[in-house]
């Protein structure tokens, strides 16, 4: 063979492979900014069966049901804020999941369920856990005088907070546990919640954004069949 065959089929060759890195270092996910962060979805994922055969899926039937589906999205209601004392962990609780709690396990379609649940669903509830960094640290107090600083957003909607209550707590326990309620009827709609820093005790606002989609993808595991 010519040496100059040899150096065009060596050329090319090299040409391939760098061409072949190229194309696998374009398919390498892009570190996301704080610009191209996106919230995260809650979003139902039909079963292999319901996608074989176009059908609907089952309702959840009773509180395991219940509990396993916010097993499969653990993160559906909860929101995070962190700083340099403290970590603030929001978790919204839909009418459904704290009638569970209180019921134990139960069917969804049991009387006591229905009335508990219709009663719940008149106002939004949440719970706010206020951890220390450092486990010896202090929390700063909170008491009643911060409900003029909360608001629930819903849509276009403020809402001031109409319940505070903080948790009384076993010793050892490593957090604060305060309950948060709003006037405002349970819907399918996304919720944020705004807790002001009037006082100067959090290095300013704390800015609660719920993943999207989670009560309306509750609602649907609930009743699927009223669902397009």
């Amino acid at each position: 063979m010519k040496a100059s065959s040899k150096r065009i089929i060596l050329f090319t060759c090299a040409t391939a492979v760098v061409l072949g890195l190229l194309a696998m270092r374009s398919l390498e996910p892009v570190p996301a900014t704080n610009e191209q962060a996106a919230p995260p979805e809650v979003i139902n994922e039909p079963s292999i069966w319901n996608r074989l055969f176009n059908t609907t899926p089952a309702p959840l039937a009773d509180c395991a049901a219940l509990r396993n589906w916010l097993t499969e999205h653990p993160g559906a209601f909860v929101s995070v804020q962190e700083r340099s004392e403290f970590k603030a962990e929001l978790h919204y609780r839909p009418a459904s999941c704290t009638a569970c709690l209180e019921l134990g396990d139960v069917q969804l379609t049991e009387k006591s369920f229905v009335e508990r649940n219709s009663e719940l669903a008149h106002s939004d509830q949440y719970v706010l856990r206020l951890y220390p960094k450092d486990r010896d640290g202090d929390l700063s107090k909170v008491d009643e005088t911060w409900m003029p600083s909360v608001m629930e957003i819903v849509g276009t909607d403020t809402i001031p907070c109409a319940f505070l209550h903080v948790e009384t707590l076993p010793p050892g326990v490593p957090y604060r546990s305060v309950l948060l309620g709003f006037d405002r009827s349970q819907d399918e709609q996304d919720r944020r919640l705004v807790i002001r820093d009037t006082g100067n005790l959090f290095g300013g606002d704390l800015h609660f954004n719920l993943p999207t989609g989670g009560p309306r993808a509750l609602a649907e595991a609930l009743n699927p069949t009223v669902r397009p």
